[in-house]
């Protein structure tokens, strides 16, 4: 099979809180990144909200939000498809 292409889109989307810079450049690989980085946070989350650990609970909580708020600005800076 062939390799799976990467899709590249250059975008202006604001980087997420505490990050050192923003990729000029978008890849499908760096969004696969921040959504595999998000499972992991969910999971994090509910082991600790599980043995009552609200302060890592909180910590991670406040990752995912800005890692769906960076995700929610690279989508919001896509063009909209079929509005040609």
């Amino acid at each position: 099979a062939p390799p799976p292409t990467t899709t590249t889109t250059t975008t202006t989307a604001a980087e997420p809180a505490g990050a050192t810079s923003a990729p000029a450049v978008v890849t499908t690989e760096l969004i696969q990144k921040y959504l595999d980085e998000n499972q992991q946070l969910i999971l994090a989350i509910l082991e600790n909200q599980n043995v009552g650990k609200l302060v890592e609970c909180a910590k991670y909580q406040t990752k995912l939000q800005e890692n769906l708020m960076y995700l929610a600005a690279i989508a919001d800076a896509q063009p909209v498809k079929g509005s040609e």
